[in-house]
């Protein structure tokens, strides 16, 4: 993608991202789950 997409003036760059797997990005999302899930039955109002 070019600089502009990342609101960046000019265009004499371009930006590369690696993402991990899928595998890693599903297990991430349920520790955040799980770790909400435990947070809000702490702190609940």
């Amino acid at each position: 993608m070019q600089g502009t997409g990342f609101n960046w003036p000019t265009t004499d760059h371009f930006r590369i991202v690696f993402l991990p797997n899928t595998d890693d990005l599903t297990e991430a999302l349920m520790r955040i789950e799980r770790f909400l899930g435990h947070y809000r039955k702490r702190h609940a109002v």
